[in-house]
């Protein structure tokens, strides 16, 4: 596919434009929090529910969290705006996003027993860590797509 990409340095908003035959889907996505290093990294979305002491609550959140990032991308896949690759490919990212604010809230929990401050315990936190990796494992082709 060809892509026109527009970069404008001197504007705070809108710094780039893409323009091709899926520009709403990628207008779209790089709306993302997550496509943005300084406010999108998983530490940002695991600080939500670093407070949270039930990993099943904590899995709750997070699994509500992704829903409702892509409920704008179900409506556009709905109305026929985007297209069913592109939606996938949306999914598998925010799949992974939230297994690794899952693993960050571990990492926050591992950190903090060391001075036991933790809000997981030992055997709780090393299950959401196996869990996330087991269930989104690094080595799935669809990561690297």
């Amino acid at each position: 596919m060809d892509y026109n990409v527009l970069i404008k340095t001197e504007h705070g908003e809108n710094q780039f434009n893409i323009k091709c035959k899926n520009e709403k889907e990628q207008e779209l996505y790089n709306q993302n929090p997550n496509r943005n290093m300084l406010t999108g990294h998983f530490e940002i979305e695991a600080r939500k529910f670093s407070n949270d002491s039930i990993p099943h609550e904590i899995k709750q959140h997070l699994e509500q969290s992704r829903i409702n990032k892509l409920t704008s991308y179900d409506n556009l896949l709905n109305a026929g705006l985007i297209s069913e690759e592109f939606y996938e490919l949306v999914n598998i990212d925010q799949n992974y996003f939230h297994a690794g604010a899952q693993t960050s809230i571990v990492v926050m929990n591992y950190i903090l027993s060391e001075r036991e401050k933790n809000i997981l315990t030992e055997e709780q936190y090393t299950g959401l860590w196996e869990e996330a990796f087991k269930s989104y494992p690094v080595s799935n082709p669809n990561l690297m797509r």
